[in-house]
């Protein structure tokens, strides 16, 4: 085929050409296939309770048309319109929608709504916390380059498409059935419009020195929070924390002087390609923080503690994971808190007050 006269030659991004023609992704399963499989609330039967949050609970159901599993984040609007978040929330639906392809987040696959309350549909996560894993069977230095590998892909695939996560920590990062980490609870994430971004947020012993004065911060606060959570998983203290003193957190954040642990008390010593990392990692001027350079992400990935790390490997889910969590069945919850099923979303006991104008606020869910 010739063209006659000018011509115009477009091209299509593969990941929207994947949204069209339903290629497989990492895992096999097709791209779009949960577009496609629309699951509605009167199908849903809920088995048990993942976890509680300030404006919900997340809820282990299964969809008795397609049987399968999935997790139901449930919120109250009546709680959230009190709270003034309808922008903070529509903002986390907004970003797991953008980052939920990659391998290393939790899949959002569908919003809904009620007259009552908004849902968040995602896949299943039935390996637990890092956090609970962790502080049950401290880590080797291997299995904790695992995991902060992990935590390195899922940040830069948020850096990518232009979020900031900004609650970065091992509550939020799950294991899967492979014993691979998936990121959750997008509620702080943001995207970057500007250079930077003024709103404090976060979890305070993982805060970083630029949110604190807050003077402006960018995806810098992330790699902050990384060198944060490799410290704790190594040593399990947190390089900042004053236990009875919060201000003093937020004083020797602002230092930036790490409480190393004693190495007398029969634990792991540090390697050094470990500690140069997290020093690297907790600088306290962002301009000078690895991950922030102009190398990105792969300043990291080519620390020397990465050393012969397989990246490919890890990215194609094709590494062997230090730990695959033991789970008999879909509907297991030894990994999580006995939690009532009857308990109520906050916010859901009191009495109507949603007017026809709030409803319109959550048209689209």
């Amino acid at each position: 085929m010739q063209a006659v006269g000018p011509v115009q030659v477009l091209s299509l991004h593969r990941d929207a050409w994947k949204e069209v023609v339903r290629l497989p992704d990492s895992t096999g399963a097709l791209a779009g296939e949960d577009a496609l499989t629309q699951v509605a609330l009167g199908t849903l039967t809920q088995l048990s309770v993942l976890g509680l949050g300030t404006f919900g609970k997340v809820v282990l159901c299964k969809d008795e048309v397609g049987k399968r599993n999935y997790a139901l984040k449930c919120m109250n609007k009546r709680r959230i319109l009190q709270s003034s978040m309808i922008h903070h929330l529509n903002q986390e639906r907004r970003v797991m929608g953008d980052v939920s392809r990659c391998p290393f987040v939790v899949r959002m696959t569908q919003t809904l709504q009620d007259n009552t309350s908004v849902y968040l549909l995602m896949e299943p996560i039935m390996g637990g916390e890092l956090f609970n894993y962790m502080y049950d069977n401290p880590l080797s230095e291997d299995a904790a380059r695992f995991y902060a590998a992990c935590a390195v892909q899922a940040l830069d695939y948020c850096h990518s498409h232009g979020y900031v996560y900004r609650d970065l920590k091992a509550e939020n990062l799950m294991i899967d059935s492979t014993g691979y980490l998936k990121l959750t609870d997008f509620g702080f994430a943001k995207r970057l419009t500007e250079l930077r971004t003024f709103t404090m947020c976060g979890t305070p012993d993982y805060l970083s020195p630029e949110v604190i004065m807050e003077c402006g911060h960018s995806y810098a606060v992330d790699w902050w929070a990384l060198g944060v959570l490799i410290f704790e998983m190594m040593t399990l203290r947190r390089p900042f924390t004053d236990e009875h003193h919060q201000m003093r957190t937020i004083h020797n954040i602002v230092s930036g002087v790490i409480a190393w642990p004693p190495q007398n008390l029969g634990e792991e010593e540090l390697s050094p390609a470990c500690r140069d990392l997290i020093e690297r990692l907790l600088v306290s001027n962002p301009a000078r923080r690895l991950g922030n350079l102009k190398g990105g992400a792969n300043d990291i990935r080519r620390h020397p503690w990465f050393a012969n790390f397989d990246w490919e490997a890890l990215q194609n889910c094709s590494m062997p994971a230090p730990m695959v969590p033991h789970i008999d069945s879909p509907e297991d919850m030894r990994h999580f808190e006995e939690i009532p099923l009857d308990i109520p979303v906050p916010g859901e006991d009191e009495e109507d007050g949603l007017s026809m104008y709030d409803e319109n606020i959550f048209v689209g869910w």
